[in-house]
């Protein structure tokens, strides 16, 4: 082998170190990030409960307590006041027109902590998205479908992936008869776990029942956009 391609590919398996080395220092800065901010959040719920003061992640786990006894509405008022402890913002209707707003606490998080806001942010955020989540199957339960709809999609917009409240969306949308709807949702479920035997009988129950359904009922149910722009986790 000529000398030129011996220094090509030298060179070319230099450059893959070098950025092999750079992946792998973000991904150690990520990760220090993440453990400072759960610290920080152990740190936090520490003070607070030294200080007697209510703590948003306790208060969702007294509403996990509640609804795992089966009293939903007391489980219901546990996720609502864990939310309103974590700075969220709740669901505004006008009308027949719902309007689904982010937690506003991102903003109060990132003026104090502006170095490493992002990874505080999503910390909090996930907090925020357990409770909504949770709040969206005590509702499911309720037969509140417009409302778990409403819930799960401010989950999925902070986490999209959680298959638990993409399975919750889709019974809520199953619950308003837009099948179609919740057969995107199984699917987005069954790209993130392909092998969940529960999500496939699901999906092989949808396409199913749109098989017998009229075509206007069909065409009715795929009008319901599921990427809502927003859009919470199991107990």
């Amino acid at each position: 082998m000529d000398p030129r391609t011996l220094a090509q590919r030298a060179h070319g398996q230099m450059q893959a170190n070098i950025q092999a080395m750079q992946d792998w220092s973000r991904e150690l800065t990520a990760w220090e990030e993440v453990m400072a901010a759960k610290d920080e959040a152990l740190r936090q719920r520490k003070l607070r409960r030294e200080r007697g003061e209510e703590d948003p992640t306790d208060i969702r786990e007294q509403g996990n307590i509640y609804y795992r006894q089966g009293d939903l509405k007391s489980a219901l008022r546990c996720y609502t006041r864990s939310l309103t402890l974590d700075g969220c913002v709740e669901v505004s209707k006008t009308g027949q027109n719902s309007r689904l707003i982010l937690p506003q606490i991102f903003f109060t998080i990132k003026i104090d902590f502006e170095d490493r806001s992002d990874m505080i942010v999503t910390t909090l955020y996930r907090k925020s998205k357990l409770a909504y989540s949770n709040r969206a199957m005590v509702h499911l339960k309720l037969k509140n479908f417009e409302a778990a709809v409403e819930d799960a999609s401010l989950a999925l917009a902070l986490d999209p992936s959680h298959v638990k409240t993409l399975q919750r969306r889709a019974y809520a949308y199953i619950g308003q008869g837009m099948h179609h709807a919740a057969l995107r949702d199984i699917d987005k479920a069954l790209g993130y776990h392909p092998d969940n035997k529960e999500l496939r009988v699901e999906k092989k129950r949808l396409e199913e029942k749109l098989k017998s359904l009229a075509p206007i009922e069909v065409l009715s149910s795929s009008s319901v956009s599921n990427d809502s722009g927003v859009g919470l986790t199991g107990n």
